[in-house]
């Protein structure tokens, strides 16, 4: 969620004019989903003297679609098999991943896991 104009705000800082100079470069951010306008908002005003007061407008309210589904469907049987301690889920590494497997990992631990997991290609056959 955005409040205080930040959009418009941020397209007065240095990089937001850069943007707003280019037609094209415009409208793919006015058209980009939230979150990827969120990222290239935070990302943009790196070093900007307004920086803390346009990132305290851009609020995150909950886990992006991808990653709530994967937590709610996907990491159970995960944590329960692949996530599991004699697997991939213990102290040691085992093969080219550890995933955390703690119910105390909270957020933190659900997005190393889903970076981990995505990143990963598995061979078929």
């Amino acid at each position: 969620m955005f409040r205080n104009d930040v959009a418009k705000r941020f397209l007065d800082t240095k990089v937001g004019k850069d943007i707003a100079a280019e037609p094209k470069a415009l409208l793919r951010f006015q058209s980009a989903p939230l979150g990827v306008k969120a990222v290239q908002m935070r990302d943009g005003v790196e070093g900007e003297p307004d920086a803390d007061d346009i990132r305290k407008d851009i609020v995150v309210k909950g886990d992006p679609r991808v990653v709530a589904k994967m937590r709610l469907t996907v990491w159970p049987l995960v944590a329960s098999r692949c996530g599991s301690r004699e697997c991939h889920g213990g102290a040691k590494l085992n093969g080219l991943i550890r995933l955390v497997n703690r119910s105390e990992g909270g957020a933190p631990a659900a997005y190393t896991n889903f970076i981990l997991l995505d990143a990963t290609v598995v061979k078929h056959g």
